[in-house]
């Protein structure tokens, strides 16, 4: 596997914290490529039986409703039929390196979808082009282990390292009322771990972080 300078920014929403019982309600993808947010990726998740598990503190952090997801959402399915493209557009084709916060947890969910839409996770041998391990590598990045490393230097001051810590030491506006939507904090997450990066590296790489820039559509002559 040839290294891409190409990374995935993920966020979801959920209807709780168990991926077996409770529904992935959104995804968020931003790809980030050179440092620069170049695409980003969001939909909710049907549900194949039409029914939705969330706890009411879930429902009251994102808001997203049963009926939002019926009307605006994609099924598992389709849904991985668009990641799979976008591993081909902007990772040329190699398996997508995940950044997310306590990525775990949202991978936990994603891979789950992928059972749902008729993947089997046992193997790595399979000749299924939406096979999850041909899309996603099984490396990750994780901003909360980053913050740790930070921590151990002595060059943030907080222990907890939560993403709300680590957005409020950087001076990253969260004040959004798309707060706990997904792309909204999948961009949060992208900029926590661009500026930890720089903070970790001593580094200043260029940066865009402009929403205004991003391409929103698939199509073969963006490709880079």
């Amino acid at each position: 596997m040839k290294i891409n300078n190409t990374l995935l920014i993920l966020d979801t929403e959920t209807g709780g914290v168990d991926p077996q019982t409770s529904s992935l309600m959104e995804i968020a993808c931003i790809v980030l490529k050179d440092f620069k947010m170049i695409f980003t990726y969001n939909t909710y998740v049907k549900s194949y039986s039409g029914e939705y598990v969330c706890n009411d503190f879930a429902r009251s952090l994102h808001g997203i409703s049963d009926e939002t997801i019926e009307q605006e959402g994609k099924f598992p399915r389709e849904i991985m039929e668009d990641l799979k493209q976008i591993k081909d557009i902007f990772f040329d084709g190699e398996p997508m390196t995940i950044v997310a916060h306590n990525p775990q947890f949202d991978i936990a969910f994603l891979k789950q979808m992928f059972k749902d839409g008729g993947e089997t996770l046992s193997s790595t041998i399979t000749d299924s082009k939406l096979d999850y391990n041909k899309i996603f590598s099984r490396n990750c990045i994780d901003t909360a282990t980053m913050a740790l490393l930070l921590r151990i230097q002595n060059k943030i001051p907080f222990d907890r390292c939560s993403l709300d810590n680590i957005l409020n030491f950087y001076d990253i506006n969260t004040k959004n009322e798309d707060r706990h939507s997904a792309l909204f904090d999948a961009e949060l997450t992208a900029k926590a771990f661009l500026s930890m990066y720089q903070h970790l590296t001593n580094s200043k790489v260029k940066t865009n972080l402009n929403f205004k820039n991003y391409d929103t559509d698939f199509d073969d002559t963006k490709k880079l």
